[in-house]
């Protein structure tokens, strides 16, 4: 129904999938989890002392092996030791690196509740919440979060925000202070060539301030909203005029009571958006 739905993987396999979206011109590959370099194996396979690690955790969701639990924007290489420290633990805003700091990632105990959460260095955060927004437009409303544990914490199924306040709150800072890099938007690519759909929060960063930020309830207008994939775009925070109206290439439908937007052929279903 959406742009933004994963495709097929299947063909592929996800360390297939990785040796496209995640090495480096080096060779090495790209970790957000460790300085270790590595390198695939000769043959397609894992890569020694890694993991295929899902940003947000699948336990979240009570671990069904459904779309979500296998499309690239959201699974990662990670270091196998970083990984397992990181188990079903939220990111947060750490008092201390006491569990871990490897010089990229960090654990620590959180300052919201005193508990494990884990960081990393400035230059991943954004990538890391843009691919929770992500996972929360495109399967948010086929998923049950667990009400127990860490998912209990940082998810709820009463609102379709998704995100608990300070989780919400912490993803925007991420998003906000690290924008869309070279290597994120060359990594959209692999990964559309391979499941045939896009992040729209990579394409589009300032549709998280419509849909969680400090835009929310103001119409959009695609034509006026930066775009990484062409122009250049600088604070994401920048408002649209909400007076604005939608351009002669941009219509909405309403569909299974949400907002499609068709532009240039292409669909994007917005949540807890007003467009007018």
């Amino acid at each position: 129904d959406t742009l933004w739905r994963k495709g097929d993987l299947e063909a592929y396999g996800t360390w297939h999938g990785f040796r496209s979206s995640d090495q480096l011109s080096d060779g090495t590959i790209w970790d957000m989890y460790s300085t270790t370099k590595r390198y695939f194996p000769i043959n397609d396979g894992s890569a020694a002392g890694m993991d295929i690690e899902h940003s947000l955790p699948k336990s979240w969701w009570g671990g069904n092996e459904n779309d979500a639990f296998k499309d690239l924007y959201h699974l990662n290489p990670a270091d196998r030791v970083a990984n397992n420290n990181k188990s079903n633990y939220p990111p947060g805003f750490l008092n201390d690196s006491n569990k871990v700091n490897n010089g990229v990632f960090f654990m620590g105990k959180d300052k919201e509740w005193n508990d494990y959460a884990f960081s990393v260095i400035d230059e991943y955060k954004g990538d890391f919440a843009r691919a929770y927004f992500y996972i929360a437009t495109c399967y948010g409303d086929s998923l049950q979060w667990t009400n127990s544990g860490d998912a209990a914490k940082a998810m709820t199924n009463s609102h379709w925000h998704e995100f608990q306040p300070w989780l919400r709150d912490l993803l925007l800072d991420w998003h906000r202070m690290d924008p869309v890099s070279d290597k994120e938007k060359q990594r959209a690519i692999e990964v559309n060539k391979i499941q045939g759909n896009r992040n729209p929060f990579i394409d589009y960063p300032q549709l998280v301030e419509y849909i969680w930020g400090n835009k929310q309830g103001h119409s959009v207008d695609f034509t006026l909203l930066n775009q990484t994939f062409g122009n250049a775009y600088g604070d994401l925070s920048t408002a649209i005029p909400s007076n604005t109206s939608s351009s002669a290439t941009t219509s909405k439908i309403i569909r299974n009571n949400q907002v499609v937007i068709l532009q240039n052929g292409k669909e994007y279903t917005l949540l807890g958006v007003k467009i007018e």
